[in-house]
């Protein structure tokens, strides 16, 4: 059976996920912008097994690494990522 939690505590998880998913969309502008990337974002989706962040267009997708939703010198990882 399925325990079902208060009010509170659904209304606050909510709340949590809703500001997760603002804070990997604002992630996921920032590494298309550092990559050129213009095109219209239409969804952002972290993978099941939480390594990969799934950025979809309305033509196409690509994925990043996870380890870019906490990476205190992103714009510097992307560079090196460029430069290579």
């Amino acid at each position: 059976m399925v325990k079902i939690h208060s009010e509170e505590f659904v209304r606050g998880r909510i709340y949590s996920y809703l500001k997760f998913q603002n804070y990997m969309k604002d992630v996921a502008d920032f590494v298309c912008q550092e990559l050129g990337i213009e095109d219209l974002i239409i969804s952002v989706e972290l993978n099941p097994n939480g390594d990969t962040v799934f950025v979809k267009f309305v033509e196409s997708s690509f994925g990043f690494d996870a380890a870019f939703l906490w990476d205190q010198n992103l714009k510097g990882t992307i560079e090196n990522y460029i430069d290579q």
